[in-house]
């Protein structure tokens, strides 16, 4: 069978056991044996991906991202669960095949506490401010649009509700304000959400 991805190869039991084995006496207990694992992956406090190898190529790692100079983290500042990186010793078909990364963006919170993770913050007090720049929005307006934007974030029963109103406030604002809260919150929005503010052309 052809898959265009590996990770669309990627049996669904070899991820399992390589997200739920993660201390590094397992880690390297399954390293030895050829039982798959997840890496750790590290990224700038901005977002910005810097290794899927952080563990087993730790020359790999960086202090300081060099896209926008932030520190760089590999696990959540409030929990200490690290970032699940590159996959290793995967199989297709009973064939190994080699470590891969499934993903280079960050994710928006943790996997462990659910904690916002940095970036994900930092883009809130971003649209945030934008919100404020809007002088075509009452503060009623503004205030409104602000407690909304956490919603825009998660998958809940409000994530219609609030990106229907920024799509609504946002096109009281201009096409200007609209292309800011897109560049600002198109990476860390939910599926929901983005599907009602960004669709695809």
């Amino acid at each position: 069978m052809h898959c265009a991805t590996r990770i669309m190869c990627f049996g669904s039991s070899d991820a399992a056991r390589a997200q739920k084995w993660s201390s590094p006496a397992i880690i390297k207990a399954m390293r030895r044996h050829g039982i798959p694992w997840n890496d750790t992956a590290q990224f700038c406090i901005n977002g910005h991906f810097i290794t899927a190898y952080a563990t087993s190529q730790p020359e790999r790692k960086q202090r300081f991202c060099n896209t926008c100079g932030a520190e760089n983290i590999d696990a959540c500042p409030h929990c200490g669960t690290t970032f699940e990186g590159a996959i290793h010793n995967a199989t297709m078909g009973g064939m190994s095949v080699a470590a891969f990364t499934p993903s280079t963006t960050p994710p928006p919170f943790c996997r462990e506490c659910g904690a916002a993770l940095p970036w994900t913050r930092q883009r809130l007090q971003a649209a945030a401010d934008l919100t404020d720049l809007q002088q075509s929005l009452t503060d009623d307006e503004k205030a409104l649009l602000k407690k909304s934007l956490d919603d825009l974030i998660r998958d809940t029963p409000q994530t219609t509700v609030a990106a229907l109103r920024l799509k609504q406030f946002g096109a009281k604002a201009g096409k200007s304000a609209l292309d800011g809260f897109r560049s600002i919150l198109i990476s860390v929005v939910s599926e929901t959400a983005k599907k009602i503010l960004f669709p695809a052309p």
